[in-house]
């Protein structure tokens, strides 16, 4: 039996959701694992909107954020008409990053 077997086995991951006077810290894999990571991406983040700022970050047309959400930077606009646009932060032709942080 290998460590990783017994770290991720459903009794340690268990012990961590027991009464507080019998539970147990969780597991230093939960912090490193791929494995965990791309599940908590499949199974938690993936599956909902993300917030990624307030409105009022963004007041005037022109007006643009930067974010890193789960390995991808998005960048957020509003537009002339004062709609708020997402995209994925990269240029089609380059393949660089528009834009960092926050701005107009």
């Amino acid at each position: 039996m290998t460590s990783k077997s017994l770290t991720m086995s459903p009794e340690t991951i268990a012990q961590t959701t027991a009464p507080l006077d019998q539970a147990r810290h969780t597991p230093g894999f939960i912090y490193a694992s791929q494995e965990v990571f791309d599940l908590e991406k499949e199974r938690m983040f993936m599956k909902d909107w993300l917030f990624v700022g307030r409105v009022e970050e963004l007041p005037n047309p022109g007006d643009y954020l930067q974010q890193e959400i789960m390995g991808e930077s998005i960048l957020v606009t509003r537009d002339s008409e004062g709609g708020l646009n997402a995209f994925f932060n990269t240029c089609l032709h380059r393949g660089v990053e528009l834009a960092i942080g926050s701005g107009n």
